[in-house]
């Protein structure tokens, strides 16, 4: 599969000149007060986040978030599961029907994060053509 090259780090201060941020009640339908947003601080196994997402879910709450990049003050200590963690959230969104929230820290994560999402929309195409074939 051929992903293009891009420098998201150039773009992202010109991108953020554009943002038109919409209120959560456009892209989210809230039926209950107050909004409530939920899941474990880190993302550390598959099993472990579907479990929290699930029980979360049979409590009425659809907007989980999970630390996947963890900033730490020593090197070398736990500082989460990264791209791993986003394939996670990807698989485990479409199993409970919920959406997600993920928190960066920098141009890295929000390239990575991107990329992700991008890869993940280039499957969905690939199978949605190949059905037609």
């Amino acid at each position: 599969m051929f992903i293009p090259s891009v420098d998201f780090s150039k773009n992202i201060i010109e991108m953020s000149k554009n943002l038109n941020i919409e209120p959560i009640n456009n892209w989210m339908k809230i039926e209950k007060n107050p909004l409530v947003i939920s899941g474990p601080c880190s993302a550390e196994t598959y099993d472990q986040l579907f479990e929290t997402c699930k029980q979360l879910k049979s409590y009425g709450i659809n907007l989980m978030r999970a630390g996947v990049w963890k900033p730490r003050t020593r090197p070398g200590s736990f500082e989460g599961n990264g791209e791993e963690a986003l394939k996670w959230i990807s698989e485990i969104k479409k199993e409970l029907d919920i959406k997600f929230t993920v928190e960066v820290a920098n141009t890295n994560h929000i390239e990575l994060l991107i990329l992700s999402l991008y890869k993940r929309l280039l499957m969905q195409l690939k199978v949605q053509i190949h059905q037609f074939l």
